[in-house]
């Protein structure tokens, strides 16, 4: 009987999910050229963290690092120029046929004010590489660089026209955003080659503030062409979720985090058993992951994580300016009792082994807090729906506040949404925090192998560069 009434029940929370205010349909399939654009966006914040970094150290040869990084970013750009340019004709043909030339030419300036970008990139090369004496090389390039980003920032080159007559225009980010972000970086690379203290010059820490003006608008923008609807419906002891967003610009869409959904049900989870913490818990997990999913998808995520570094450039610089926060990760190894390592494909414990990659995982050194991700930089541990009571799984690594842990000086690894939660083998559980063995874990490989793995990240670990990336992003949020 029970089970009956939670069908009929579910029925009703469907056909409430489904009436509800209604969610736009796909504006369209995403493009193929969007794909490798957004691809080239992550290249080019990585170039861009790195620029920040080095300006941010106070590093004597922060100009002779950065020239290493403009020849990626250059590189970044020309990869993907023939998608860019299948992307606009893409978009042209959304657009209504008697404006489809007009919006071309819109591209078009794009295109140029992107060529014109390259050109201050190439400008600066050569002046750095020539010793720094080309006073007309440098000029050339603080004026190209300059003019196309401030360019790159007006409304009327964020907009398509409709698909039909009459129809008003909508907001389009794709074929623009890429170029934009490729000459605000480099705009930060001239500015930073020329003044490593520019925060000390009003011209250009008005010139930064406008731009952190800009990426506040677009990602306002794109914030509100995301649409979701989550809640929770519960039938006594037991509850369920449903949740979905959806880029109307793009037409992707996260449901329960990319979960299966119950038979005929689509975007609501099985039941489960449950407190009404439980199922608020889970709201918040899937209302978390879809909304991120989409942000990761569109674009804006990056967006969001050049804003804290962009309004550090706009701020004058002052004597009493902290010094920057030094993010520090290490990979290794998680040694529980009786030699004994968190297995990543199994999530378990498997007896160590150092030919095993999936042994490995970047964690923040003892005393510093943040993601506990795999070698490979794409999972993170995490509690399922972040409920304590479940086996610690991993989900893709997001900055999610269940993906955060505090590393304690003894080993622990401490629950950022519940300090006094420990991670607990050998089921790793969360339970409350004792010191006691099974919460311990050692970053060395036990003694029998011939070298610990606890040194600070190598160069060549994908997963220190996304957590150190991503670190430096939330710390700076």
């Amino acid at each position: 009987m029970l089970a009956t009434f939670r069908r009929v029940t579910l029925a009703g929370m469907c056909l409430a999910f489904l009436a509800g205010p209604p969610i736009p349909a796909f504006a369209q399939a995403e493009l193929a050229g969007a794909v490798a654009v957004y691809e080239a966006i992550g290249k080019v914040y990585s170039v861009y963290t790195k620029m920040i970094g080095f300006l941010q150290s106070g590093d004597p040869t922060a100009q002779d690092k950065m020239l290493e990084q403009i020849r990626l970013l250059q590189q970044a750009i020309r990869q993907v120029d023939t998608e860019l340019r299948g992307l606009d004709d893409e978009l042209a043909q959304l657009a209504y046929l008697d404006k489809r030339d007009f919006y071309l030419q819109t591209l078009q300036r794009v295109q140029e004010y992107q060529a014109m970008s390259q050109t201050g990139g190439q400008q600066l090369e050569e002046w750095l590489q020539t010793g720094r004496t080309d006073a007309g090389k440098l000029a050339s390039a603080e004026n190209n660089s300059q003019l196309a980003a401030n360019a790159l920032r007006s409304d009327a080159l964020y907009v398509r026209p409709g698909a039909r007559a009459g129809d008003p225009d909508v907001f389009e980010y794709r074929a623009t955003l890429l170029p934009y972000l490729y000459a605000l970086t480099m705009r930060i690379a001239v500015v930073g080659s020329e003044h490593p203290t520019f925060r000390s010059l009003s011209a250009y820490t008005d010139e930064f503030a406008q731009h952190a003006s800009w990426l506040r608008q677009l990602i306002a923008k794109m914030e509100a062409v995301m649409v979701c609807r989550q809640f929770v419906a519960r039938d006594g002891p037991f509850y369920s979720v449903a949740s979905t967003c959806r880029n109307t610009v793009t037409g992707y869409a996260s449901t329960i985090n990319g979960e299966i959904p119950r038979q005929n049900v689509p975007g609501v989870t099985e039941w489960s058993f449950g407190s009404n913490e439980d199922a608020q818990n889970a709201l918040a997990y899937y209302t978390y992951h879809d909304q991120w999913k989409v942000r990761r998808e569109s674009g804006e995520d990056t967006l969001q994580g050049f804003l804290p570094s962009v309004t550090w450039a706009a701020t004058p610089s002052s004597p009493r300016d902290p010094a920057p926060i030094a993010l520090r990760f290490q990979t290794g190894p998680l040694v529980g009792p009786g030699a004994v390592c968190i297995q990543r494909d199994t999530l378990g414990l498997s007896p160590c082994d150092i030919a095993f990659a999936t042994q490995l995982w970047t964690t923040p050194f003892a005393g510093g807090s943040g993601q506990v991700a795999a070698v490979d930089g794409a999972y993170c541990l995490e509690p399922h729906r972040w409920d304590p009571s479940v086996s610690v799984g991993a989900d893709e690594c997001s900055g999610s506040p269940g993906q955060r842990w505090l590393v304690s000086e003894t080993g622990t690894l401490r629950w950022g949404r519940n300090p006094s939660l420990c991670l607990t083998g050998p089921n790793l559980l969360l339970n409350t925090c004792a010191d006691a063995a099974p919460q311990i874990w050692g970053r060395d490989w036990p003694s029998h192998y011939p070298h610990p793995l606890s040194d600070p990240c190598p160069a060549s670990s994908a997963a220190c560069a996304s957590a150190e990336l991503l670190g430096a992003s939330l710390m700076m949020r």
